[in-house]
Parts: structure tokens; sequence; C-alpha cells
């Protein structure tokens, strides 16, 4: 006798049960299943009597494949670059010396660099960790952004247990799993900076205000210039992008508006636009520093051999490197979730660009 159902004459064997099937049934993740059948003791313990009970129910009986699901099987490490399409060169300045720190960190650890590119689209970037996570494609997650990642797709880290990190962007629980730069120390050095050298008429040209980074330097700025009691002059804050361009016409504009009470100094956003700045000044023949002092953020080349060499900041090396480092000891330590909040700081580069105020 055949061990098939036999409906209308036709055999069907009875469907046997999957990972997913099991993964729906215990309402986890498929990384979990696949975790609980390998002996990782990350898997909550209410997690492993869920799934315990639905293999049970389904008679579910694991294959080879499914063994291979286990946590660090894959050796795979996946970095997430979630930026604006096409990323800008100010955005890749940033980024190439983090992405090449973790190339070298992992190295001669045994785990593989994958390297994946997303649009900075909360369902987009939702759809590309699910992949990842469905498929045990990577063991463990590092998204690099300028941009805040939703507290969806971080859920989804942390229901399916996989170790994640957070380059650059904040984590909406406060001081996990995040390593971000501590733009409010950069922007207390370089108002404070300007102080000392008498300016009062500080102005502000920002990148862009959605970007985690600038959202930071921007409130840093508004918070210190009411510390330090400075006017903040609404015509002295111009919001661009990351481009020579967007500096040129900011700059501009803001010299239409205040022909007759320029600012004396001008903090930007970063190199590119502070060259675009004075570029603009050059034009209305305004002298720099002595009429308007510039500074920047970045520290590229063209800020060393512009006319005058910029007052700017570096961002100091390590980033990649102790972001490595912790997702390097979580998987050994089989941990998902740390409490990690590390602020990496700037160095100040004091060149000709700024200079006592021309009010003083």
């Amino acid at each position: 006798m055949e061990n098939n159902n036999n409906i209308n004459g036709k055999n069907y064997k009875k469907k046997r049960a999957t990972l997913k099937d099991v993964a729906r049934l215990a309402n986890v993740g498929t990384g979990s299943v696949s975790r609980y059948l390998n002996g990782d003791p990350c898997v909550k313990a209410i997690n492993r009597q869920k799934i315990s009970d639905a293999i049970k129910q389904l008679n579910f009986v694991p294959n080879t494949a499914a063994g291979n699901l286990a946590k660090g099987r894959s050796r795979n490490i996946l970095l997430l670059l979630v930026s604006e399409t096409p990323i800008t060169m100010a955005t890749w300045i940033y980024e190439k010396e983090i992405v090449q720190e973790i190339h070298y960190g992992l190295l001669n650890s045994g785990y593989n660099l994958l390297l994946e590119l997303c649009p900075c689209d909360q369902s987009e970037i939702y759809r590309m960790i699910k992949i990842n996570i469905e498929t045990q494609n990577a063991d463990a997650v590092m998204i690099l952004s300028n941009y805040s990642i939703g507290r969806d797709c971080i859920n989804l880290f942390e229901e399916n247990e996989v170790p994640y990190l957070l380059i650059g962007s904040k984590n909406y629980k406060e001081k996990t799993n995040e390593i971000l730069i501590d733009n409010y120390c950069a922007m207390k050095i370089v108002i404070e900076y300007l102080v000392s050298l008498k300016h009062k008429k500080i102005a502000l040209i920002s990148g862009n205000r959605d970007q985690v980074q600038m959202a930071a330097r921007i409130d840093s700025y508004f918070k210190l210039m009411q510390d330090m009691k400075l006017e903040i002059s609404p015509s002295y804050i111009k919001y661009g992008e990351y481009s020579m361009d967007s500096g040129y016409n900011c700059t501009k504009e803001m010299i239409q508006q205040n022909i007759n009470n320029m600012p004396t100094a001008i903090i930007c956003a970063n190199d590119i636009m502070a060259c675009g700045a004075i570029k603009a000044l050059k034009e209305y023949n305004f002298k720099i520093p002595q009429e308007v002092s510039i500074t920047g953020f970045d520290n590229i080349i063209s800020g060393e051999v512009i006319e005058p060499p910029l007052t700017t900041f570096q961002l100091l090396n390590g980033m990649g490197t102790l972001a490595t480092n912790m997702l390097l000891k979580m998987l050994k330590e089989q941990k998902t979730v740390i409490a990690c909040n590390k602020q990496i700081k700037f160095e100040f580069i004091i060149r000709k660009s700024a200079t006592l105020s021309r009010e003083a």
C-alpha cells in the first residue's frame, strides 16, 4: 500500500514542513529557528520553547541545508552603505576611509566582507535587511549611513537575533549598538575658536538637514550660540547640499541679503562648500580672512591648496576599526545587542582662512 494520499486518482505527497513554516508557527524569525537548531545559547528562552513546540506540532525534520544556517556558518559580515543615489563626492570622502578600515580589520578574522549599496529609503533598507536575514547571507550586519535607520529595521535585527551595528546613525534605542561622531564637540571647538578671535557675527552654511550628522551640527550651532549669548540672525543661516555650487549659491544669497551687515565668520558644513563660499566672497571683493573668516569640515586636499588654506576638521581615524572590533567581539561572545554609544572626535586643523574679526 502506498503512503501517498490518493485524491481523485492522483497521488499527493504530504508537504514536508520547512524552516519557514516553523518560524511562522512560532512567530519568530527564520534566523532564530536556525540558531536554535544548532544549539546557539543566544536564542531567548521564550523563543526556544515556542520553536520547540512548533517543531513537534509540524513534525519538522531539519535537513543539511537548514543545518548550514547556523550562526557563524556563512562567515560573512554585511556592510550596508545607505546613502543618497548617486553617492555624492562628499559622502564618499567620509565613507571610503571607514570602508577601508573595515576591510583591513576583517582580513585575518576568518570573515568575509560583503558590501551592498542601498538608497536612503526606509522601505528599501527594510527590504534589503529582510532578504539578508531570510537567506542567512551574513552572520552580522553593519550599516554605514548619515541617515536615520527606522525602528522597524532595528526590530527586524533583534527579533531575528542578528548582531548589528550602526555607524554614524543614531539608534532609536539610545546608547545601543551605535558609533557616532561627536558633532557637538566639533562645533564647540570651532565656535569657541572664532569667539577667541573676537567674532560675534558667526554664520552657518549647512548641508542636508535630513542627515543625522548635519542635524546634530545644526542643533549644536544653535545651542552653543545661545549659550554664548551670540546673536543668531536668520539671514546668516543657509541650508544647502554638499557641493561647491551649493556653497557658492548659499554664500551669494547671504551676501545679497546682508551687503551692509555681513557676518565676520562663516562655518561651512564641509570643505567643498567652503571652497564655493570663498569663490562667492572673492567675486564680491571680500578679503578672506581679513573681512570674512571661513571654516570647513573633512580636510580634503583642495582645502590645503585653496587661497587662503582652509581651517577645518579631520575625523580621527579608527571609526571603521572600532566598528569591526566591536562586531567581532559580539560574534565571539554570541551577543546581538550591546550597550554602546562610542563618540568619535575630530582633530581641529588651524590654517589661514580664519583670523581676528574685522570688528575687533
